[in-house]
């Protein structure tokens, strides 16, 4: 575990132990006791806290037997909390619209302090009111309040000050690498202008290739095969910028499998299969055709693309048609703030919807404000960890391969069964962008350019049975 992660785990268990209670007098704790937290043995005092002892306590805890062990000794209160951690060289001081991450601690310098345990969905810990006499101020949590973890909330009176976030400077060698942070981007269509990925500040772009629903907003009827004459711009300028791109289909209602083909046709028009994240915008008249229309569309996209696609829809819409249920990863939209303007990535007060907390991507608003445009957009954070697994197969290696053994062939599917199309030997080159290995040493994926591009290919290759990346 990492030490944001030890402090986390430290804080949640004093709150979910009744012993541990909330109080002004005895704030430090009484009865020494020692626990195994992440396979290491660590020294608290069971009793009782407040906000600030409380998460002053799990911190110090969590930097037992490091050179940090003292960083925190002079922290006394939240009025001094930002002054020690921050000067301990180990905590950063960030503005609400930063997403908090475990151990990080939200804080109104004159009242109060409280610990991020996730940051998806955000739920905090916290040491808060006492008994007040009601039960004699014994020791321990008398009433189930004193000390709590449960969902983000807004401080008041005045709001929180910040946050305080871990650096990470303080790991030892070799410790496991911090998590992949969340990224921040948008999704776009011919609405907004061919520049706009790369005008506003982002971390991916996910970008409407085609599909509409049937009607606009005037009533005027549109095509089902309406292709975005944006996508060309707006993809580029996504994989120039960063390298993250999603490609979205608006879902119209026709026969599944046609609408499926239609768009992976595109996609492969644009070069971007086995590059992009492919999504279904499931929304409006599409939703009268429900989930079997849902499975169909994304099954066949799948079976074309060779990856699995996204699902995009409201939260109202995710949970009662069960659409987690089909085992694709789900995009949530869910606007907690209503069409309030946002300025920035701020998610600050947002809550995904309940029963949606899984999801890979959430976009949390329409009405964003981001530098560079003076119009609304929908803003998103990504919490899938690695990009490349939502945008291409598993093991995709995009590239050109060279022979590295004395034979090969290749043959016109996936299996090596199939007809051989072409014979290759050693030194020869072939661009493959989604490969993969098969079970019987074998590799398949699909050719770019030349003869066979487009097309499924098993590359069987004699001997060592291998490719080696040009």
């Amino acid at each position: 575990m990492r030490l944001n992660e030890v402090a986390a785990a430290v804080h949640k268990r004093m709150c979910d132990d009744d012993r541990f209670g909330y109080s002004w007098e005895e704030r430090w704790g009484a009865k020494k006791e020692v626990w195994n937290v992440g396979g290491r043995k660590l020294s608290i005092n069971v009793g009782d806290y407040d906000c600030s002892s409380s998460t002053i306590t799990a911190w110090s805890i969590a930097f037992q037997g490091t050179k940090y062990a003292n960083a925190l000794a002079n922290a006394q209160t939240t009025r001094n909390m930002r002054s020690v951690f921050v000067g301990s060289g180990l905590f950063e001081w960030k503005p609400m619209s930063f997403l908090a991450e475990p151990g990080d601690l939200y804080l109104s310098e004159q009242n109060h302090v409280a610990m991020c345990q996730t940051q998806f969905p955000d739920v905090l810990s916290e040491f808060s009111w006492g008994d007040n006499g009601a039960y004699g101020n014994r020791r321990g949590d008398q009433s189930g309040r004193e000390a709590v973890v449960g969902s983000y909330y807004d401080y008041e009176p005045g709001g929180w000050d910040g946050i305080l976030h871990y650096n990470g400077k303080a790991e030892p060698k070799g410790a496991a690498p911090a998590k992949p942070k969340v990224l921040y981007g948008i999704d776009v269509s011919s609405n907004q202008p061919e520049r706009i990925v790369r005008d506003v500040p982002n971390d991916f772009a996910i970008v409407k290739m085609g599909g509409n629903p049937h009607e606009d907003g005037s009533g005027r009827p549109l095509s089902w095969n309406f292709v975005n004459p944006s996508a060309k711009q707006q993809s580029a300028d996504a994989m120039k910028k960063h390298g993250r791109l999603g490609l979205y289909w608006f879902g119209y209602g026709k026969e599944a499998r046609v609408e499926a083909d239609f768009f992976i046709k595109q996609v492969k028009a644009l070069g971007y299969l086995g590059r992009a994240m492919l999504v279904l915008d499931y929304e409006e008249d599409v939703l009268a055709r429900g989930q079997t229309w849902v499975k169909k569309f994304c099954d066949r996209v799948a079976e074309l693309a060779g990856y699995k696609p996204v699902i995009y829809a409201s939260g109202g819409v995710i949970t009662s048609q069960n659409l987690r249920s089909l085992g694709y990863p789900i995009w949530c939209a869910n606007y907690y703030k209503g069409y309030e303007p946002i300025y920035g990535y701020d998610t600050t007060g947002c809550t995904i919807w309940r029963g949606c907390e899984d999801s890979v991507l959430w976009q949390y608003t329409s009405s964003g404000h981001l530098d560079g445009y003076d119009g609304p957009l929908d803003c998103n954070v990504f919490y899938g960890g690695d990009w490349a697994r939502y945008a291409g197969p598993e093991g995709y290696r995009s590239g050109t391969y060279r022979i590295a053994v004395q034979t090969a062939k290749v043959r016109a599917q996936r299996s090596a069964k199939a007809k051989v199309v072409a014979p290759l030997k050693k030194g020869d080159k072939l661009r493959l962008v989604t490969l993969k290995r098969n079970a019987d040493g074998s590799w398949w994926g699909r050719v770019e350019g030349g003869k066979y591009h487009g097309k499924f290919v098993c590359v069987e290759l004699e001997g060592k049975r291998r490719a080696v990346r040009e």
